[in-house]
């Protein structure tokens, strides 16, 4: 690209210079060209003349900022009129004329070393290229160098000076049937696989009573970029213990029945007795020992019950016939224990 540009100046013998009267070649020397020009009162020379230039679809004026005699150049970086240009603009004075030339300017490639920042899913990092790089030319580098959780590759651009990448064709990692986590349920750990190969974002469920047998409902399990990740606020801690209010659980002791419960709330995992002989008429002694299960489950009843025993020295009224008498037991008989005493003992007069 050429500028042409003519020094103008508000003198009348500089307007009668730029006549074609004045318009032939160009002198030999500098020395002449000066006695020439000093004697219509025109300078030989151009100083701090601002001029306008276009870089690609910038613009901007540059300045020679020195004296410039016939012949002298001045030079600027395209890349001050153009950030993404590289090159040289070469402006030339002749004959009070200066004429740039910004035909060098042109898009600059991507030195090795140059930079872009990426980003996948919330892992921010500067890929640096590995060579030169020409403007609009473009290379493919893997995604899991710039994050280990995707896998393909993406596209690295070079377009006037500066790197771009495409990061929209890195895949997340899929979850594979040996990834696992250990999932905590109310303090207790299991570890949980997919059922499969799963991708990104898939999601499935595991029960909560597998991990731990105090809590209902279903643990959330879901693939997050090759991780297994798990959400427990859904177990709920099921009812602890047996309640005075619950279904309770029957009992049978000889010929009675009744439904075994707490005189109080228990807590589960321990123990609480109840009273044979409240049940049974006091026909039994002892207890029922029950321990409590989850949802409010019996996990076992021990039957303690046993026949009430008969004391010693209990006066029994006995009859035979006309005769009326009693008998008092001498010592203390347990269920179906005998003890046998004489009819004389009773009356002299049976034998």
């Amino acid at each position: 690209m050429v500028f042409r540009i003519e020094y103008v100046s508000p003198s009348k013998r500089q307007r009668r210079y730029a006549s074609p009267r004045f318009s032939g070649a160009a002198p030999k020397t500098e020395a002449f060209l000066r006695r020439q020009r000093r004697s219509h009162g025109i300078p030989s020379w151009v100083r701090l003349l601002r001029l306008w230039v276009n870089v690609g679809s910038s613009s901007t004026e540059i300045s020679a900022n020195q004296v410039l005699a016939h012949d002298a150049t001045f030079t600027s970086s395209c890349n001050s009129v153009n950030s993404g240009y590289s090159g040289t603009i070469v402006g030339t004075c002749y004959l009070g004329t200066i004429v740039l030339n910004a035909t060098d300017c042109h898009p600059s490639p991507c030195g090795t070393g140059s930079t872009v920042t990426v980003q996948l899913a919330e892992l921010r990092s500067v890929h640096a290229s590995q060579a030169w790089t020409a403007h609009e030319a473009s290379y493919s580098t893997t995604c899991s160098a710039e994050n280990s959780d995707f896998y393909g590759d993406f596209q690295v651009t070079c377009a006037y000076g500066e790197l771009s990448a495409d990061m929209s064709t890195c895949i997340e990692n899929p979850c594979l049937n040996t990834s696992f986590v250990e999932v905590d349920v109310g303090g207790v750990l299991a570890t949980r696989s997919p059922p499969s190969e799963v991708v990104h974002g898939s999601t499935w469920t595991a029960k909560c009573d597998e991990v731990n047998w105090d809590f209902a409902g279903d643990v959330q399990m879901s693939c997050d970029k090759g991780h297994v990740r798990y959400e427990n606020s859904s177990c709920v801690l099921v009812e602890l213990g047996c309640q005075t209010t619950g279904t309770g659980e029957s009992i049978t002791v000889g010929n009675y029945t009744w439904v075994l419960l707490p005189a109080a709330d228990v807590v589960k995992g321990d123990t609480f007795d109840v009273d044979c002989a409240t049940h049974t008429q006091g026909k039994y002694v002892g207890e029922v020992r029950v321990n409590c299960g989850r949802l409010g489950n019996y996990s076992s009843v021990e039957n303690l019950c046993a026949p009430k025993a008969c004391s010693a020295g209990v006066t029994l009224p006995v009859t035979f016939r006309s005769l009326s008498s009693s008998v008092t037991t001498s010592i203390g008989l347990a269920h179906l224990q005998q003890e046998t005493t004489s009819c004389s003992a009773i009356n002299e007069a049976l034998r």
